[in-house]
């Protein structure tokens, strides 16, 4: 996030009043736990990822989701495209 980003270079109320986004969401948002679909996402970009290198890159979306499938993690083609 953004704020993340430049929390050593300005106050972070400051940021929230600037973009408009109140310091206790942010707060809170931070302490949040990830989600169960992040935490899908991140596996499944990790999977696509290694099946990405094993074929030295020469797979493109539909096959790795092929490939996916048949490994057990369920995925479409559009999924694996957005995160390629």
């Amino acid at each position: 996030m953004l704020i993340d980003q430049f929390r050593q270079c300005y106050a972070v109320r400051l940021m929230c009043r600037v973009m408009e986004v109140s310091a206790i969401g942010y707060y809170r948002w931070r302490q949040r736990p990830v989600s169960l679909r992040e935490q899908r996402r991140e596996a499944t970009e990790k999977a696509i990822m290694d099946t990405f290198a094993s074929f030295k890159a020469r797979y493109g979306a539909p096959r790795i989701a092929r490939e996916l499938t048949a490994a057990g993690v369920p995925c479409s083609v559009n999924y694996v495209a957005g995160i390629m």
